[in-house]
């Protein structure tokens, strides 16, 4: 019975059958061992010479470092014993930053890499004393039949699969070598050199010149006298021109020239040199191929190169695309321990049932619904009338925690009055300001008989005071009457005692030498030049 896709229908009575039965999924081409387990990379010391090129070097550095640089966090059931999330924390992810950057690091090289799992009893308990990193060079992947990993070899040494824990990248079929991304870079490294090379003899050319020597066919009397061929003339001027760059030269067929009305002698002696008009197009070329070498690395050129070319968006979204594939490479390493060591760790020591109950967890290196809150809280802030509604409620302790900003470690103390956080004492508005609430808390005035042994819970925080601040210099521009001041502020601090307000708008001198009493009139906002 045919199916919606052209395809047969399966019918439900029928058993499928249990297991794999093909076999090894390996590609066979040059550089592999037909009919062999192996399969030889193009040469590990290509590899390596390719890494300690420049553009690599720093393409390879900024492609892992933002995986090095995020976290993992342990995350279990809630019916799992105690002390779980504790030892694998210990276990793993005091390790995790050494761990990355090899397994990374190994993968751009040459596709894989593998580690020895060194266990120890500590304690009673079955732990992992060291992740040992081996040599692709000396170690043999090992499969079954099907392709199944099988362990990993070197010379008489054989580690079973679960002493082993094998990251590839980049896997196709069985292949558990993977893909180094190098081998992406290996051709255009090659066009690299190739280039580079060119421009250095092109370099020595331009640096040095050629003496040309022109003469005519027969023979010349030399400087002795005797008649010589005017080759052998010829190769002794440009001997004596390499040796000491001067020479005197008779020329006995001058008054033939002259007689046939020539312009010059039929002797000629002209110096070739380069002036360098053709290296531009080497340096445009290594540029490219710089770029190129980049892209093999999967990182977009512009995220890294000196740019000349394109908009900050476009560069933006470049290291966008760059950070969601360290993303993608962060998870896959992730869980492939979550399999090979986690899981076993577990197995080990509370039995096979708690796999999966507990797992590492890879921190988002860039999280976008996180970046799209904070773009919009960005513009809220920006407009004033949001401001205002907000700046009252924003826990600022919270977000120096967040951000990792330091705070003071000071209490307040009986009679003591702490300055106004984020308020430039050198502007005589904001000194008004503090000096008109000090006074308020020190005539007991404060927001519901706040005490004075209590000063800092009763003053206006950074935000507020640069708010109070911005509607007291509409005040004094004349752009805003002192009564809209007043409503404006007991609106928007409701919590502040309203004669301090008051207070601090009436000190207030308007520009110009207007009451701001009125909010109408020609005179209510004072003119330049008027």
């Amino acid at each position: 019975m045919p199916a919606g896709n052209g395809q047969t229908a399966i019918v439900a009575a029928s058993s499928p059958t249990t297991g794999e039965r093909t076999g090894r999924q390996v590609v066979t081409s040059m550089g592999s061992l037909v009919g062999g387990v192996r399969r030889l990379p193009a040469s590990y010391d290509t590899y390596r010479k390719m890494r300690k090129h420049p553009t690599i070097a720093l393409a390879r550095a900024l492609s892992i470092a933002p995986i090095v640089a995020a976290e993992w966090s342990v995350e279990a059931d809630k019916d799992v014993p105690d002390g779980i999330v504790d030892f694998l924390q210990e276990q793993l992810v005091t390790i995790r930053e050494p761990l990355m950057e090899t397994a990374l690091l190994g993968g751009i090289d040459f596709g894989h890499q593998g580690f020895e799992k060194v266990f120890a009893f500590v304690g009673g308990m079955i732990a992992l004393r060291k992740l040992k990193p081996l040599l692709q060079d000396l170690t043999e992947i090992l499969v079954t039949k099907t392709g199944t990993f099988d362990g990993l070899k070197q010379k008489t040494v054989t580690l079973p699969v679960e002493s082993c824990l094998l990251i590839p990248f980049r896997v196709e079929g069985t292949d558990w070598y993977g893909t180094p991304l190098l081998e992406n870079a290996r051709e255009t490294w090659g066009d690299w050199q190739d280039a580079n090379k060119g421009a250095a003899r092109y370099d020595r050319k331009v640096a040095g010149a050629h003496w040309v020597v022109r003469y005519p066919n027969g023979k010349s009397r030399d400087a002795v006298g005797s008649e010589r061929d005017n080759s052998e003339i010829a190769e002794e001027i440009l001997r004596t021109l390499e040796a000491s760059g001067s020479i005197a030269l008779v020329d006995e067929v001058q008054s033939f020239v002259d007689s046939m009305g020539a312009a010059k002698s039929q002797w000629q002696i002209e110096l070739l040199e380069d002036h360098g008009g053709r290296q531009p197009t080497f340096v445009d070329r290594l540029k490219y191929l710089d770029s190129l070498l980049a892209r093999a690395i999967l990182i977009p050129e512009r995220s890294v190169l000196e740019g000349q070319y394109g908009t900050k968006a476009e560069a933006g979204e470049q290291i966008d695309l760059a950070l969601t594939q360290a993303d993608l490479m962060h998870r896959h390493i992730t869980r492939l321990v979550n399999w090979h060591a986690v899981d076993q760790l577990l197995a080990l020591n509370w039995g096979d049932g708690m796999r999966g109950k507990a797992r590492l967890v890879a921190a988002p290196i860039r999280d976008a619904k996180l970046q799209y809150v904070k773009e919009v809280y960005t513009a809220f802030l920006a407009d004033p009338n949001g401001f205002l509604d907000e700046s009252g409620q924003i826990d600022t302790d919270a977000i120096k925690d967040l951000l990792g900003i330091p705070k003071a470690d000071t209490t307040a103390q009986a009679g003591d009055v702490q300055p106004a956080e984020g308020v430039d004492n050198r502007d005589p508005l904001a000194e008004t300001i503090q000096r008109v609430y000090q006074q308020a808390q020190q005539d007991g005035q404060t927001p519901d008989a706040v005490p004075v042994n209590n000063v800092q819970a009763a003053a206006m925080n950074g935000a507020q005071i640069a708010s109070a601040l911005a509607i007291c210099q509409q005040v004094t521009a004349g752009t805003l009457t002192k009564p809209a001041a007043k409503e404006l502020l007991a609106i928007s601090f409701p919590t502040v005692d309203q004669g301090s307000l008051t207070r601090m708008v009436d000190a207030l001198e308007v520009q110009g030498g207007g009451t701001g009493t009125t909010g109408s009139g020609a005179g209510s906002v004072p003119v330049p030049g008027a």
